[in-house]
């Protein structure tokens, strides 16, 4: 069995070594994508011609944001749960921020930007002529988005018909700012 950890230990620092050998960057085959002002996500495209795959590699690496931003939101809304309970207002409440959040998708991936491009002419990490797009997104701008959405109309009557509205609201903004507060302290600990 040791030797076994042993060689999947080994494996993988000899793949990463090879990588960075080949100049390959290191956000391609890097886990953490986040600093806490920034989070960072990389898509990549091989299409017919370079402007075709650029275009797809920034389409898949803005997927890649919203993919995390979404579970940014699930994460919010069980934190949400977890403290305010089983009552009805929280699931009407948590039910339609989570509607309103995926409606304002747009909104808030407003921000990003191209960080990096990689173009793999040689296949070193994948099929030889796939473009890498590594793109970012500041934190605080997701968080500004999900608070404006915390504070919606819709999602203020759903507070409303419960008569613990404000108690309600304190509670999914404080869930919004302890999900991002401990993201943020993880994210440092890991530099």
């Amino acid at each position: 069995m040791r030797r076994i950890i042993v060689c999947v230990l080994l494996f993988a620092v000899l793949s990463t070594a090879l990588l960075a050998a080949k100049d390959i960057p290191q956000w391609i085959y890097e886990d953490s994508l986040s600093d806490g002002e920034y989070h960072y996500e990389w898509g990549s495209a091989k299409q017919g011609n370079m402007q075709q795959s650029i275009k797809r590699a920034k389409a898949a690496a803005r997927d890649n944001i919203a993919e995390w931003v979404k579970t940014c939101v699930h994460e919010i809304v069980l934190s949400y749960y977890n403290e305010a309970g089983e009552a009805d207002y929280a699931k009407q409440a948590m039910d339609v921020f989570e509607n309103l959040s995926i409606q304002h998708a747009n909104a808030i991936l407003t921000g990003t930007e191209q960080v990096e491009m990689y173009f793999d002419k040689n296949g070193d990490f994948d099929k030889p002529g796939t473009v890498y797009i590594l793109m970012r997104i500041p934190v605080a701008n997701i968080k500004s988005e999900l608070s404006g959405i915390a504070k919606d109309s819709n999602v203020q009557k759903s507070f409303k018909k419960s008569g613990s509205a404000k108690e309600a609201n304190e509670m999914l903004n404080a869930a919004i700012d302890k999900y991002f507060a401990l993201n943020n302290e993880k994210d440092e600990n890991e530099l």
